[in-house]
């Protein structure tokens, strides 16, 4: 998925999530009905690194995996904070199964999400004193 052109903040963020949807979903379609995604041997003994790759992001059996979002911008800025949200619920939209079959679960973590999690209990919290 290339980096977004726009490098404009929530905008840029939506549209490479929406990319990386795109991308997934190519890729869902590629290993559908098969329960894994194929990486030729060929590639792992051409690139032996490939291997400590995978362990690192994805199970030993399989079943989940890891994608890293680096957001332009420092974790503390507001657009860091603001894109938690956005990318929250984009991952939600990627993981619902639409025809009511297996759903998927998400997790979004690092700095920008704890602070984002800290500024909307704050404000839950403060508004009600």
């Amino acid at each position: 998925m290339p980096p977004s052109a726009s490098g404009g903040g929530m905008l840029g963020v939506v549209s490479d999530l929406n990319a990386l949807a795109d991308d997934l979903g190519a890729l869902g379609k590629v290993a559908e009905g098969k329960g894994w995604y194929f990486v030729p041997q060929t590639f792992l003994k051409q690139n032996p690194q490939l291997k400590e790759l995978l362990d690192h992001y994805v199970s030993k059996d399989g079943s989940a995996t890891q994608i890293t979002v680096l957001l332009s911008k420092d974790p503390y800025a507001p657009e860091s904070i603001e894109a938690v949200g956005g990318i929250q619920a984009k991952l939600e939209s990627i993981m619902a199964a639409p025809d009511g079959g297996v759903k998927y679960t998400g997790y979004v973590g690092g700095m920008a999400t704890m602070v984002h999690d800290l500024v909307r209990t704050m404000s839950k919290d403060m508004g009600k004193v």
